[in-house]
């Protein structure tokens, strides 16, 4: 629900404007335009000008806030005990308000209605606990903001802005406290109004009257009636006439039944016991039979006639006039909102005419005041630059002449300067020369020198190429020799050979194939040397690609990853995995071997 804002009464405006100033009453709204302008100029009124204050004047300014600092916290906790003593009283109406409103829930039939009111009552109450525990916070890091600004700025009046804090908050928590009781009495009034067995004897009896309506509404303003706000009256007037003729239109009047009170009573105790009809599915031979036993002297047919009429005819016509209550109070409120806003902004904007005016002239006191201070503060600027003028005059010719003095001797250092590095250039010049001879004649000694290392080494490189020449020649000789030796060794092999195939009959004997082709032993004994080392080097283990066909392997790798390898949970899971292949026999313990064989 949303909260409306409405003005405190009387006793608590009066509690606001005790112990105000004429500013402090300006906190009541938001400052206009002409009034944020002078804070350019400072306040004219606790302090003139923060410019041209000596230091006695801000050690006496500040030790008189200080001082007042006590009276006005005691004052601030008197006014706080007066707003602990309305909460208290507050509350003292809500509980009574929650009884009543139990009392009249508990001996109607409108149960759901009661827990939605009362939801809605605790979620406000709720509401404003949080909403005090926070203001209570925040105006307490106000208050020491305030006291901190306060220190550090001596020409700052603390009791002006702390006065004003406690005010605003005084104001603020007055408004809240009036706001819950209307709220908790419109809450009571609504729930009163949507029971459709109370007819509002007001609209009926044609007693209700819409300037009263108005007129409560304009009194809790309390504003003085003028010409253009009763043509906006009027209007509302014709708009609440207008709704109560529609609300009596669409009246509905409830069917009577022909069974006596009590009769009626039994029937509604045994049907609010089955739930409002929720379990006839299940229960619907005892619900009737209990309504027999409870009604003897009515028969099955006037009973089930009186049951269909309080299901369909009763409950909807009560629906109805429920719907059609509700629609009058929403419309009343509607209309009710719309004319507080509408009045709120006429009274608004009336009283920020008049408070424009005031600050208008208030702003051209403070303005005239500023000018005259401006003026005099110009008046001792020319005073001050008048005198910085003279001062930099001196010191500009003082600084001409200093520079005029180091320009003589910078000149009389780069002249110097200048002597030596010519002096400088011409040494050089000479030793470049010198060293450029003693250069040139040792390049011609090393020329000669290289001439005669060219003679040199042309009769070696002659006399090495006869040597070789020789050599070659007795390597060519000897080769020659080598070959005709090797053609005679050869020619007496084939002699001997021939001897022997003559003297043995060799020529006749048959070809064996077999023999030929089957291996030697030399062949043989390689094989088995080759044999011998595949079998010291036959692998016995698992590659790469044969464990990661493993699932248990897999699943170890994984586990091993997530950290969960050593734990119960892993040694659960390989205990039910069965392996992918048989083991080997040769991986099988003894125990393993005994239990295959």
């Amino acid at each position: 629900m949303k909260r409306r804002d409405v003005k405190p009464p009387d006793s608590a405006k009066g509690l606001i404007s005790r112990g105000t100033s004429a500013k402090a009453g300006t906190l009541m709204r938001p400052q206009s335009e002409s009034v944020k302008k002078t804070s350019e100029f400072g306040v004219v009124r606790n302090v003139p000008f923060t410019k041209g204050l000596n230091t006695g004047m801000m050690n006496n300014h500040f030790t008189s806030q200080t001082e007042s600092q006590k009276d006005l916290l005691e004052k601030f906790k008197s006014d706080s005990r007066g707003i602990a003593s309305k909460l208290t009283q507050l509350t003292k109406k809500v509980s009574t308000k929650k009884q009543q409103i139990k009392k009249v829930a508990h001996n109607t039939e409108w149960g759901n209605e009661w827990k939605k009111l009362r939801k809605i009552q605790r979620e406000l109450e709720s509401e404003i606990v949080d909403e005090m525990k926070a203001e209570r916070e925040e105006y307490y890091y106000e208050i020491m903001n305030q006291v901190e600004e306060g220190q550090n700025n001596p020409l700052k009046s603390i009791r002006e802005s702390i006065h004003r804090l406690i005010l605003d908050k005084i104001e603020r928590t007055t408004c809240e406290i009036y706001n819950l009781e209307n709220e908790i009495n419109t809450l009571f009034k609504n729930y009163e109004s949507l029971n459709p067995n109370s007819i509002d004897m007001e609209i009926d009896n044609n007693t209700f009257s819409a300037d009263e309506f108005v007129n409560n509404i304009l009194r809790s303003f309390n504003y003085s009636i003028d010409t253009t706000l009763t043509l906006i009256l009027e209007e509302f007037k014709k708009k609440i006439n207008q709704i109560i003729e529609l609300y009596k239109q669409g009246k509905v009047v409830l069917t009577p039944h022909n069974w006596a009170s009590e009769d009626h009573e039994r029937y509604k105790h045994v049907y609010r016991q089955y739930q409002n009809g929720e379990h006839f599915g299940k229960n619907l031979v005892s619900y009737w039979e209990l309504l027999k036993n409870t009604l003897p002297t009515k028969s099955e047919t006037d009973i089930k006639d009186h049951d269909m009429w309080y299901k369909k005819v009763h409950k909807i016509e009560i629906h109805k006039i429920k719907e059609n209550k509700e629609r009058l109070l929403k419309d009343l409120e509607k209309i009710e909102s719309i004319s507080k806003e509408t009045i709120s902004f006429y009274i608004e904007s009336e009283e920020n005419k008049k408070k424009e005016e005031l600050e208008r002239k208030r702003f051209n006191v403070i303005a005239e005041e500023a000018r005259r201070m401006l003026e005099e503060q110009l008046i001792l600027k020319e005073e001050k630059t008048k005198v910085d003028n003279e001062r930099k005059a001196k010191e500009e010719e003082i600084r001409k002449q200093e520079e005029d003095e180091r320009d003589l001797r910078e000149r009389e250092r780069r002249e110097k300067l200048k002597e030596q590095l010519e002096k400088y250039f011409k040494e050089k010049e000479e030793i470049n020369q010198i060293q450029e001879e003693e250069r040139k004649k040792e390049q011609e000694r090393l020329k000669e020198e290289q001439v005669l290392t060219q003679k040199l080494n042309k009769e070696r490189v002659d006399f090495r190429k006869n040597k070789e020449f020789e050599k070659l020649e007795k390597k060519k000789e000897e080769q020659k020799k080598r070959e005709e030796e090797a053609l005679k060794r050869e020619a007496q092999l084939n002699k001997l050979i021939e001897s022997v195939y003559e003297e043995m009959n060799l020529l006749e004997i048959d070809i064996d194939t077999k023999r030929l082709n089957q291996p030697t032993q030399s062949l043989l004994n390689k094989q088995k040397e080759e044999e011998e080392q595949v079998e010291k080097l036959k692998l016995y283990g698992y590659t790469a690609d044969q464990l990661m066909k493993d699932r248990k392997f897999k699943l170890q790798l994984l586990l091993q990853e997530a950290g969960l390898l050593n734990t119960d949970y892993a040694r659960e899971i390989f205990s039910t995995l069965k392996p992918s292949r048989l083991t080997r026999v040769d991986n099988l313990t003894t125990d393993q071997k005994t239990r295959i064989n």
